[in-house]
């Protein structure tokens, strides 16, 4: 499994096409993310599963929060847990890589 990260609009799932084919892409995850938590779901558990049955997946992430705190509870709560998320995905992903500007960066 992949993880490919950055920032809103900086080239992330054109290189993740380039770089690794149409198969197994997970795009958009930090929305799928939020849609789960609004529906009531456990987003943390779901993604778990799904990386277990698709150990070929290519997830691809917006980088939220930098530093801003969101001023209502629902959107921190959004912030902490999609982060928490992330960094335990990243620990099970072969790679992580984030984009700016189109540009890959590896960082495992």
């Amino acid at each position: 499994m992949r993880l490919i990260i950055g920032g809103f609009a900086q080239g992330k799932t054109t290189y993740a096409k380039r770089n690794y084919g149409n198969e197994d892409i997970f795009d958009d995850f930090h929305l799928w993310f939020r849609s789960r938590l609004n529906e009531g779901g456990e987003p943390e558990e779901e993604i778990s599963r799904m990386i277990d049955e698709h150990p070929g997946l290519v997830l691809i992430s917006d980088e939220i929060g930098n530093g801003v705190v969101p001023v209502s509870a629902e959107d921190r709560e959004y912030r902490e847990r999609l982060g928490r998320c992330l960094n335990s995905i990243a620990e099970r992903a072969d790679s992580v890589e984030r984009v700016f500007c189109g540009l890959g960066q590896k960082l495992k």
